[in-house]
């Protein structure tokens, strides 16, 4: 019964320490910090690469406009034909 007793004592006695160390709040504080900033780093990353797709997609469809331009047949020569 005493092995029981002091066994239960000691776990309450971690247990009350491990809640008053602030170690682990710290911890997880600076965890936080570092998810912001990985996070900001991330929607920077997309940003870029959503304009780098937008100009890939704005030049595609100039070239397209472009292309569809020189390929029209004018009217007046048709009757040549």
């Amino acid at each position: 019964v005493n092995e029981e007793l002091e066994k239960v004592k000691q776990e309450i006695e971690e247990k009350g320490s491990s809640i008053t160390d602030g170690a682990p709040l710290v911890k997880m504080k600076q965890a936080l910090t570092k998810l912001k900033q990985e996070n900001l780093q991330m929607e920077i990353r997309i940003g870029v690469v959503e304009h780098t797709l937008l100009q890939s997609k704005l030049k595609e469809k100039s070239n397209m406009t472009r292309d569809m331009h020189a390929t029209i047949i004018p009217e007046s020569s048709i009757g040549d034909y």
